[in-house]
């Protein structure tokens, strides 16, 4: 299973990417940004393999807008005890294709992975929301994940969804609500944040600083800070 580490191939015509089941998050990522393309779904963790998220359950900050892993994946290539190699895909075999996602590799070994893949942008547009109430960031957040929801299905409303949304709770009482867009970094005025090099604060630090900088000055209407992050240190700001 060691060697089962590759991507394949990634398709252009369908938007796709074949990968073997040990490719890591990083590895794939990084591949993929080289040729203009970022995995639909991406966990915030480098080290991680494909073929473990596929085969469990999982969610991203942006699985609002995605789903789970799974609910990205094309086709499964599993080879059955009696070595029989079988395509499993949701029109063939939608039962076993809907078991195997939470099959923790119990049902075959999982061979390749057929993964939707989408054009990324430079960076993500991120708004901080600070908040000092717990049930002021409850219901925020409810709203937020409601109307990103809703606009699904209103194409005209597209540009506003954001692709990103999360909220890290740092006290009973005290959360920071993020909506993060993909952004093509030209946005005049707007800080731009490496937050990936080796001398920034962990992001939930950086997160908590704002916290403190407008600890009393709680908006629903207006973000306490807005900045531009770099697409990859973005997706990969937990790790």
């Amino acid at each position: 299973m060691n060697l089962l580490i590759d991507a394949f191939e990634h398709t252009d015509e369908v938007s796709s990417v074949v990968v073997e089941p040990g490719a890591t998050v990083f590895e794939l990522t990084h591949h993929l940004l080289r040729h203009g393309y970022m995995l639909e779904y991406t966990l915030e963790m480098e080290e991680v393999t494909l073929g473990g998220l596929a085969m469990a359950t999982d969610m991203t900050t942006h699985s609002h807008t995605c789903g789970l892993l799974n609910e990205t994946v094309l086709a499964y290539e599993v080879d059955l005890t009696d070595s029989l190699v079988v395509q499993v895909t949701k029109a063939a075999y939608p039962d076993f294709f809907h078991a195997l996602s939470w099959s923790h590799g119990t049902l075959g070994l999982l061979v390749s992975l057929e993964l939707r893949i989408v054009p990324p942008r430079p960076s993500a547009r991120v708004e901080y929301f600070p908040f000092t109430n717990q049930r002021d960031f409850i219901e925020y957040y409810n709203r937020a994940v409601q109307s990103e929801r809703s606009n699904q299905e209103k194409e005209e409303e597209e540009k506003e969804k954001s692709f990103f949304l999360e909220t890290i709770v740092f006290r009973k009482e005290e959360a920071v609500v993020m909506k993060g867009y993909l952004s093509d970094g030209n946005e005049e005025g707007v800080n731009v944040n490496t937050i990936g090099r080796y001398y920034k604060p962990w992001f939930f630090k950086h997160v908590e600083s704002i916290l403190c900088t407008n600890h009393n000055s709680s908006s629903t209407s207006k973000a306490a800070r807005v900045e531009l992050i770099p697409i990859y240190d973005y997706i990969m700001r937990n790790d």
